[in-house]
């Protein structure tokens, strides 16, 4: 597919009349998944990548990879394990399919989306545990932890930095860095009225929603704001300060640092949730997944000590 520029402003009119309107309590999730899966179909990964079904840990997953590297990737190049966002009911490989394209060709190497069980036929800790079955798949097959990113989006985002912390405590191995991606961490904190207003997408109803289907348990022993963030890995932040949950992404950066981490934080003003998830129609997306892809290749050149260098992923 030849990647776009089209405007943002006609992108998120697209965004505003046809998804958000459909993502909450209005509608049934099984309709909410039908209708964002239909929509996928505009936004396609880069000509050459391809994609394959394989499982990790027994886990289902999709490599997305260029043609020409092994889907194990090779040893001197990266390795992405992405988990997806959709407020813990919606999304997959093929939602997500031209971001985690567009970051593979970047980074020159495979990434592997990890479709977990969604909510709520599926609640917590469902998903948590397959992001961690695949990650020791991962392991298993012979992958240095230190070629490993564990990257995610929204609930994505909070699924990889759950796997980076139980990692942390004794999981096993740290991976070489975290990226998070306009990450939900407080899915069930109530906003002030006016927080999140010009939000394109995101709701605070459809945060309810998420919050009620994946049923986390409350208390700070579940939470990830407020926690012992202290032996995660290096982390890569993205959002937008328009979005609902900014603050949330706000906090997180503010309680690495007190716990003496020095996050790589990017912020996209007035951009939508995820401005990474769409590289193949919008300029400011592809940006989003290059800095990604320049932090991947950064994080796991320090631990591997191989010379990074990004694709054009233009």
């Amino acid at each position: 597919m030849i990647a776009l520029s089209l405007p943002e402003a006609l992108v998120g009119w697209f965004l505003r009349t046809f998804v958000k309107p459909v993502l909450g309590p209005r509608f049934a999730v099984s309709f909410q998944r039908r209708w964002l899966n239909g929509t996928s179909v505009l936004s396609l990964p880069p000509l050459g990548t391809r994609r394959s079904a394989v499982t990790l840990g027994g886990v289902p997953t999709v490599v997305f990879s260029p043609k020409d590297v092994a889907l194990d990737g090779a040893p001197d190049r990266p390795v992405v394990l992405y988990l997806h966002g959709g407020a813990f009911v919606l999304g997959g490989p093929r939602t997500h399919q031209a971001l985690v394209g567009y970051l593979a060709r970047a980074v020159g190497g495979p990434v592997h989306v990890v479709d977990y069980r969604l909510a709520p036929e599926h609640p917590y800790p469902a998903g948590r545990e397959d992001a961690l079955a695949a990650y020791r798949g991962l392991l298993d097959l012979g992958v240095d932890p230190g070629r490993i990113v564990v990257a995610g989006d929204s609930a994505g985002g909070v699924m990889a930095a759950d796997l980076g912390l139980d990692l942390a405590r004794g999981a096993g191995p740290v991976p070489a860095g975290l990226v998070l991606l306009s990450a939900a961490f407080a899915l069930d904190a109530e906003r002030p009225a006016g927080v999140g207003a010009r939000d394109t997408f995101v709701t605070q109803g459809w945060a309810h929603q998420a919050t009620a289907a994946y049923a986390r348990p409350g208390g700070v022993e579940h939470a990830i704001l407020g926690s012992d963030l202290s032996g995660l890995p290096p982390v890569h932040l993205q959002y937008s300060d328009d979005e609902l949950l900014a603050g949330d992404s706000r906090q997180f950066v503010d309680e690495l640092r007190a716990a003496g981490a020095t996050p790589d934080v990017r912020v996209d003003p007035g951009a939508f949730h995820v401005i990474a998830l769409l590289p193949g129609t919008m300029k400011r997306s592809r940006r989003a997944v290059e800095a990604a892809a320049e932090f991947v290749l950064s994080a796991t050149a320090q631990r591997l000590q191989f010379p990074p260098g990004v694709r054009d992923a233009s």
